[in-house]
């Protein structure tokens, strides 16, 4: 059994009461947040991950400064932790706490630049059993002050323990994204993880979950030690997709995806692995040192230049 695993039988054992969720949640619309980007914002994104790439930080860029393409998951999961008060149909006590991030799936209408004004509003577009509770999924639109979409956002997670009370399933999940038949590793690169970069991934983000930083709450929850975050894992794969795949420019991206499978401890080593590589897509997964899977179904979607 891997640690997830491991991690939802601990939890059932602790709760005294599963969490119970009915699809009246299906459709529920997420109060609208406002957000001002700023250069920091962009720059304190890439260096918490290690990316020097000159677009991040240099108006001399060639596209000028942009965010990184998984920069939004900054302010969404702003509004994730906000859920209790911004969800307008309530949601059960302990549901945050439950929650394991499984999949994110990134579409960029435009890139991200300073001085953007953005409106992220949210809705909860899924529910389904799962064997290891429940699998939710929530949509996230990120639109201007000229009220044009720049980033449409799917977050897919599992809570665990939880129990589904009706029959109701999905009303909308991310789109489907044909993977091929094969698998067969093309090429593949290695990134070096280290136990800072939790930290800083954290501190630089506000992206504030214990299991990431605390040793101690991180053994609480069945874990070995801390963890990499997930979008931490998914951004520097991306980042190193940008520099081998789409010219060193960020700006062409046009959708990023994964979904989350295990855990990375570090020190640790990343490997990023491409099994299928076209003029405008990229299909990979990436591995740990010991060889576990911690990213499947990665997909990149690169625009023309």
């Amino acid at each position: 059994m891997n640690i997830i695993g491991k991690m939802s039988n601990y939890l059932r054992l602790v709760m005294r009461e599963r969490i119970k969720l009915n699809s009246e949640l299906l459709g529920a619309d997420i109060t609208p947040s406002q957000y001002m980007v700023a250069f920091r914002d962009i720059s304190n994104f890439a260096a918490s991950i290690g990316d020097e790439n000159p677009a991040y930080y240099s108006h001399k860029a060639q596209s000028g400064i942009v965010g990184h393409p998984v920069l939004p998951v900054k302010w969404s999961w702003q509004v994730i932790c906000a859920l209790p008060q911004k969800s307008t149909v309530a949601i059960p006590d302990g549901l945050l706490e439950n929650m394991l991030h499984q999949s994110e799936h990134l579409i960029l209408h435009r890139p991200v630049r300073p001085g953007d004004e953005l409106r992220v509003s949210g809705k909860w577009v899924g529910l389904r059993p799962h064997k290891m509770g429940v699998k939710v999924g929530l949509r996230f639109d990120y639109w201007d002050s000229r009220a044009q979409p720049v980033v449409t956002e799917y977050v897919g997670g599992i809570i665990l323990g939880a129990h589904y009370m009706d029959g109701k399933n999905v009303l909308e999940f991310p789109p489907v994204i044909e993977q091929p038949d094969s698998n067969e590793v093309l090429w593949q690169r290695e990134i070096p993880v280290s136990r800072l970069t939790c930290y800083h991934y954290d501190g630089c983000n506000d992206i504030v979950y214990p299991i990431h930083t605390d040793i101690k709450r991180a053994r609480e929850q069945g874990l070995p030690d801390i963890i990499l975050q997930g979008t931490a894992t998914l951004a520097m794969c991306t980042s190193m997709l940008i520099e081998s795949c789409a010219g060193k420019n960020p700006a062409r991206v046009a959708a990023v995806a994964g979904k989350f499978t295990d855990i990375l401890v570090p020190p640790n080593m990343l490997t990023v692995r491409v099994y299928k590589q076209t003029a405008h897509e990229v299909f990979f997964d990436s591995v740990e040192q010991n060889g576990k899977y911690v990213l499947r179904d990665g997909y990149l979607r690169i625009r023309n230049d």
